[in-house]
């Protein structure tokens, strides 16, 4: 019987917007304007959507209610329910924010009959998607939108059904009750399957149904919760899905991710990773923290507060070590040619340097190739100037180890220098410096060639100093 209402009320509409009189003596017929008014009053009538109205429109209704706490028609009420999220005035103002006026909204919409109950659920649906509690400027309002999540949940049902029972269920509300888990504490953790199989066409599909738009946190929380379903699986099936997750924070896919969100991923990945069997060196993730996050021996105070796993940092510092320490003896080498046995030797050492400084010549300084571009993104805070122009193509690198300060050149015929780094830090800290200058720091306990089996004199001496043992 319903359909058959429906039908006539559709027969009716088409007559009347139709009539021959009003295309003779009214408007032309065809003219788009009426035609597309038409069209929206139509859908509206069967329960369609409306689409949110105008900034200024829900300006002026909401600006009336702070001052009046109260609406005069439903039109306003409805425009309430769509800007309740909506920042007015140079004090930005939202009614989300405000606890009374928000109650008020809330129990003005439920006294309403179906059809208008709808309509504003409608508008609250659209306030409670662009409305990001996670957000640190919108903690205030972060109480009211639980409670919009629950005041949605539980008229969403007996709006459908009165719908149904009409014969007529919108298809924004058949979206909405099809995916109903959005009202959810764990709103998004169904499309994480989707975006494991490298899809995102369902969460798209769901978003276009119901109108939410790119920048809603539904976009956010369905990657967080493809991240942790990521992160939940076993090592072998995590290391397979890891990339396509760091593909996704570096914006390399479908999805552009805010920065905090992307740090927020790259948090939860670097601390998974640290818990599997072999952490061997993946540079991808190491240059995704430096990226994000930082250099964990530079900035251990934001490694502390973002990601806040000792063994996390621990780990991303030795990968950044072996790195550094591969980067000064291969791509810095003299005449380009790998020094392969100081790498190897300074790679044994790598867990007892706890700080590293480069001072690079003119020509790694300022080279745009990039392999050198790369190199110095990785170095980061650590780089300094190597000033000598009979030898730009020389660098220095420079190790803290326990009380000492170890130094190596790149070019070839320059011995290890090592210093007490109590008395040779402090001049370190100049941006720029000769190699005669680092050749005679202050606290010098000698130098040390790289002649015959010198990796043998070189452990009896840093091992020493170290108070270790052979």
């Amino acid at each position: 019987m319903s359909d058959f209402r429906s039908l006539s009320d559709l027969e009716r509409l088409l007559k009347e917007h139709f009539d021959p009189r009003l295309i003779l003596h009214g408007v032309t017929f065809g003219d788009p304007k009426v035609m597309s008014k038409v069209l929206k009053e139509i859908k509206r009538d069967l329960g369609g959507s409306e689409g949110r109205p105008s900034e200024d429109l829900l300006i002026k209704a909401i600006r009336k209610f702070e001052l009046k706490g109260d609406t005069d028609t439903f039109t306003e009420l409805k425009y309430l329910c769509y800007g309740a999220e909506t920042p007015v005035g140079p004090q930005k103002y939202r009614i989300i924010e405000d606890k009374h006026s928000f109650e008020l909204l809330l129990k003005a919409v439920e006294k309403k009959n179906s059809k208008q109950l709808r309509r504003c659920f409608q508008g609250l649906l659209s306030s409670y998607f662009r409305f990001d509690p996670k957000q640190p400027a919108n903690q205030k309002g972060s109480e009211n939108w639980s409670q919009l999540k629950g005041f949605l949940k539980k008229v969403l049902f007996p709006i459908y059904q009165s719908s149904k029972d009409r014969g007529v269920i919108p298809e924004w509300l058949a979206t909405l009750h099809e995916h109903n888990n959005l009202l959810n504490d764990n709103p998004c953790k169904r499309y994480a399957d989707s975006l494991i199989r490298g899809t995102t066409q369902e969460l798209q599909e769901v978003c276009i149904g119901l109108g939410i738009e790119s920048s809603s946190w539904v976009w956010d929380q369905a990657f967080l919760a493809y991240v942790q379903m990521v992160c939940d699986m076993r090592d072998e099936p995590f290391m397979s899905h890891l990339n396509g997750v760091l593909e996704l924070i570096n914006r390399k896919g479908q999805i552009h991710l805010p920065e905090a969100m992307a740090i927020e991923a790259t948090s939860h990945c670097v601390i998974r990773y640290s818990k599997c069997a072999n952490t061997i060196e993946h540079p991808y993730l190491r240059d995704t923290c430096v990226r994000k996050i930082g250099n964990p021996m530079l900035e251990r105070t934001k490694w502390d507060a973002l990601v806040d796993n000792e063994p996390a940092r621990q780990m991303v510092t030795s990968w950044i070590k072996q790195q550094l320490i591969k980067d000064f003896f291969e791509l810095l080498a003299q005449d380009g040619a790998a020094d392969i046995r100081r790498l190897k030797y300074w790679l044994k050492w790598e867990k007892h340097i706890t700080e590293l400084w480069f001072y690079l010549g003119d020509m790694a300084f300022s080279d745009q190739r990039p392999a050198f571009k790369n190199v110095r993104e990785r170095m980061g805070g650590s780089i300094r100037q190597l000033v000598e122009a009979s030898r730009p193509e020389n660098n220095a690198f420079v190790m803290r180890i326990g009380e000492y300060l170890v130094i190596e050149f790149s070019t070839k015929n320059n011995a290890m220098f090592i210093y007490q780094a109590e008395d040779a830090s402090p001049d370190m800290k100049r941006q720029y410096r000769t190699t005669q200058r680092l050749k005679n720091l202050k606290g010098s306990l000698g130098k040390h060639s790289h002649q015959r089996s010198w990796e043998s004199t070189f452990d009896q001496v840093l091992r020493r100093r170290l108070g270790q043992s052979n």
